[in-house]
């Protein structure tokens, strides 16, 4: 019989027969099978589920991670005796001796068999019904083959990629069509927030029951388990690289594809709060240094905020937005104080290095998990609608809509302010700018939600 052992904080034992059970949820969430007093545990952190006579530990997108015998997992099947590490909590997967499955041994080196990767039935096999160690998907590296013949048929396929490193890890985009579009155009099937990536960098194909990856004559090119490829099938567990951007190709059938791709995570409290003491700190570098702009930040993001909401948009949009308005200038650290503060014209040669704020910006942030494109939406609040802003030269859907309501709430509160160039040129000349580019330089919807704003409710920049 299998159990999960683990040890509370008090340092009393604890265990739960798994007999009967085809789902355990484990974390912090006093709902779940295993609740754990652990602050560094995630609400729903992991699940532990049996299919076809065996045990599977999947990590359910936790803040830290899920670890079997020191390796962070996806997906792993357990075999007995595995040390599992979630936040500060050790647990321990067991198996009776009368157990038909082995009991594993720590440390034993990795000798798997050759068989088709999980999910796949094993072929019967009688020598190599014992092997000597576990497989986690993080470890799996097959060649780009097609799948095998035992691959579920097309009705019941479900794929998937999941982002193995930033931007967006450990997010899953389930492939729900027959092509999927990659690229960094928001219009694509999977959205790639990566300077690195093409707006419409390659594409998976499904025929029957294969998967295929194709090459959309993008620059960078696509990597299949580190080899370039043009055209490759995909086979389960393929390392996708496209840009900078690595993802794991995962395929499955449907009943066990529902099981481990999780429910969207609940907020988590403490994270939020740090993180958000994090972006404040992060907003004083630039205004400490340029007292002229102090407050700018701010009112942007107060606006956008606004504006975003007033259109309709996702909370969780709205707070995206909020982030990336409050950090929108924090590229202007890496432009000499002695030009942001300059009284007077600023020259060509001054105006680029200013105009290089957007990129620098999206240095310094890309490595942070924030959970929405905040970096990618600094480096683009100064592109336009028809193509006339800075950056790339991007045009319409292919501008992030975080980055198209920031560059309006950026324009507003810039007239309206002063600046040590010019006076404050005021709100109504403000709004007059937006109007006459709407449309053209900037997002229609968002340029009528901002009038409303201000012409209807009353809003103001303090």
């Amino acid at each position: 019989m299998a159990q999960l052992c683990w040890t509370h904080p008090s340092g009393a034992a604890a265990s739960l027969p798994l007999e009967g059970r085809e789902m355990v949820r484990i974390g912090r969430h006093a709902d779940n099978d295993v609740v754990l007093d652990d602050l560094d545990a995630s609400r729903r952190h992991a699940l532990l589920f049996h299919r076809e006579g065996m045990w599977f530990l999947g990590d359910l997108q936790s803040r830290r991670g899920t670890f079997v015998n020191g390796q962070r997992i996806s997906v792993t099947e357990l075999k007995g005796g595995e040390d599992i590490l979630i936040g500060q909590s050790r647990l321990s997967f067991v198996l009776s001796a009368s157990d038909p499955a082995p009991t594993e041994q720590r440390g034993q080196p990795l000798v798997p068999p050759d068989l088709p990767p999980w999910p796949y039935p094993r072929p019967a096999h009688p020598e190599r019904e014992a092997p000597t160690g576990v497989q986690s998907i993080s470890e799996s590296r097959g060649p780009v083959t097609p799948p095998p013949v035992s691959m579920p048929t097309a009705s019941r396929l479900s794929a998937a990629l999941v982002m193995e490193g930033r931007p967006g890890q450990g997010k899953v985009i389930i492939l729900k069509h027959r092509l999927s579009t990659i690229g960094s155009s928001y219009r694509c099937t999977v959205f790639l927030p990566d300077s690195t990536v093409a707006r419409l960098h390659a594409r998976i194909v499904r025929e029957a029951d294969i998967y295929s990856i194709e090459d959309l004559d993008s620059p960078s090119g696509v990597f299949v388990n580190g080899k370039h490829v043009r055209k490759a099938a995909l086979s389960n567990h393929a390392i996708v690289t496209i840009g900078t951007v690595t993802m794991r190709f995962l395929c499955a059938d449907m009943a066990m594809a529902q099981a481990i791709h999780p429910p969207a995570p609940e907020a988590e409290p403490e994270p939020a709060r740090d993180m958000d003491g994090i972006v404040q700190a992060i907003a004083m570098t630039v205004e400490m240094r340029d007292p002229y702009t102090a407050g700018h930040q701010r009112r942007v993001s107060k606006l956008a905020q606004a504006i975003a909401r007033e259109m309709g948009l996702s909370e969780d949009l709205v707070e995206g937005i909020r982030i990336a308005g409050i950090l929108h200038d924090i590229g202007k650290i890496s432009v000499p104080g002695e030009i942001l503060s300059k009284p007077g014209r600023i020259s060509p040669s001054e105006m680029a290095i200013i105009r290089a704020h957007p990129h620098a910006g999206f240095e310094i942030l890309k490595g942070i998990d924030f959970h929405w494109p905040v970096a990618q939406a600094v480096l683009q609040h100064h592109e336009r609608m028809d193509g006339s802003g800075y950056g790339a030269g991007l045009r319409g859907n292919d501008i992030l809509q975080e980055a198209r309501i920031l560059g309006i709430a950026d324009v507003v509160e810039a007239m309206a302010s002063h600046r040590p160039y010019r006076p404050a040129l005021g709100v109504t000349s403000a709004l007059g700018e937006i109007s006459r580019g709407s449309g053209g330089h900037y997002w229609a919807e968002a340029v009528a939600a901002c009038l409303s704003l201000f012409n209807r409710k009353q809003f103001t920049l303090e």
